[in-house]
């Protein structure tokens, strides 16, 4: 992974700069993967990338509900864990029963109820992993994931990077790395950062310092201890998941992915115009099934399902440690836009009374193709079975009919509802999302 930036730091008064403290990227990936550096008085400096998540928690008698509408939600709270806190540990309970314990961070902020403050815990990923909980009911979530660390000198508004390289659990990669320049602006709490080819990043000065540890990634104590081939450990896809790449812990290549579903929009979450970024975390066995999905960033229980049941249904081949397959903990994300099937597409809206194009179901392999007077539908089975049927469009003052030229598909009456498709049979009702191109290639007509 490429060596992060060199910052860029432009003030009216250059000698009065001071950028000691923990500055955090404003932009992060659509898995919540950013990047944090930290600058000390001693001209040191460390930076990480990070997984960074800032949503609201409330408590509810013994349980903790964390998600962006946790302050006013009235949502149902009986699937939230429930916690104690002994003395300067924070206990989690899940509604499997599965028990989580957090470490209170030293020196750090408390408050009116017992759980504000910064804690620390063995995420399954074997990292360690932060959780700051605020008066105000905000929850921030940190995993560093890899570090690089080095000097920095700043003259005027250029900075002067000298790292000392990548580092992770007991390794690092050599030779040093060349020095890198920055230009730099700071904006009250705000930083922009340029480097030489004109790229600019701007990062937030947290506040509250540096509150949790970017230097000492992935030496979690709970981690599984070393076994022949991997057997036992679980290791992290760092990044972008469907970016193959060398994970950071031996010879681990990363799984590729093999199907993916897309999540279907609940028609609920549509008329509420509920949108929003959902990030999961999901384990990825040895034989390429996905399994143990966590919300790490909630939008709404609804469409929190929505993605947790396309992500189930993903295949990989797995990622292998030398040869052998290994079970990995993935970040993955669903985007639900109002906008979305426009936006992942590039189908512009179609006119409310046109059946004309091409359509496909959310999460499931069916396409439809409708024509002025013909219609072709393919569906593709989990077992890779294609059926495929050639039918005829019937056009009558009431309703638009397609006559299947097989025997065992019913006839299916056609309408629009919105901007979906609707086919309603015997069967029952199959809603349709518009699509442009062309359909798969094992549905091709022939």
């Amino acid at each position: 992974m490429a060596v992060v930036l060199a910052l860029m730091v432009v003030t009216s008064v250059p000698e009065e700069v001071n950028l000691v403290g923990l500055w955090e990227s404003k932009a992060t990936s659509s898995g919540g993967i950013g990047h944090a550096m930290e600058f000390r008085a001693d001209g040191t400096f460390v930076q990480a990338t990070t997984v960074i998540v800032d949503t609201q928690y409330r408590l509810v008698g013994d349980r903790l509900v964390v998600g962006p509408e946790a302050p006013g939600a009235s949502a149902d709270a009986s699937k939230s864990p429930s916690f104690r806190v002994e003395g300067d540990v924070l206990v989690r309970t899940g509604p499997d029963g599965s028990v989580l314990r957090e470490d209170r961070l030293t020196g750090r902020e408390k408050g009116t109820s017992p759980i504000v403050g910064g804690w620390r815990y063995c995420h399954p990923t074997g990292a360690v992993a932060y959780e700051r909980y605020t008066e105000a009911g905000r929850m921030l979530f940190r995993l560093p994931m890899q570090s690089s660390e080095g000097r920095y000198a700043l003259s005027g508004n250029t900075l002067t990077l000298t790292p000392l390289g990548l580092a992770g659990q007991g390794w690092r990669i050599k030779p040093q790395p060349p020095d890198v320049k920055l230009t730099v602006e700071v904006r009250g709490d705000d930083l922009v950062v340029a480097k030489s080819d004109g790229e600019k990043a701007e990062y937030r000065r947290e506040k509250a310092g540096a509150w949790y540890d970017l230097e000492h990634v992935e030496k979690c104590s709970q981690a599984p201890s070393e076994a022949p081939h991997g057997a036992g450990q679980i290791f992290r896809v760092g990044g972008d998941v469907l970016a193959p790449k060398l994970l950071n812990r031996g010879d681990v290549l990363a799984p590729k992915l093999l199907n993916r579903v897309e999540p279907s929009y609940p028609r609920a979450a549509r008329e509420k115009r509920i949108e929003g970024v959902v990030i999961l975390e999901a384990k990825l066995t040895e034989s390429g099934n996905v399994s143990d999905i966590a919300v790490l960033k909630s939008v709404h229980p609804l469409v929190d399902e929505a993605a947790v049941q396309a992500v189930r249904q993903w295949r990989y081949s797995p990622a292998t440690l030398n040869g052998t397959p290994v079970s990995v903990y993935l970040t993955v994300t669903t985007t639900f836009n109002l906008d979305r099937i426009a936006i992942e597409t590039g189908v512009k809206p179609r006119p409310r009374d046109s059946l004309v194009g091409n359509w496909y179901v959310p999460g499931q392999r069916i396409w439809v193709w409708i024509g002025h007077n013909r219609a072709y539908q393919c569906r593709i089975t989990g077992a890779d079975v294609v059926s495929k049927a050639v039918g005829v469009v019937d056009q009558t003052s009431e309703n638009t009919i397609i006559h299947w030229e097989s025997s065992s598909w019913p006839i299916d009456f056609v309408r629009r509802d919105g901007d979906e498709l609707l086919l309603t049979s015997s069967d029952g009702i199959v809603r349709f999302h518009p699509v442009d191109g062309k359909m798969p290639a094992p549905c091709a007509q022939k």
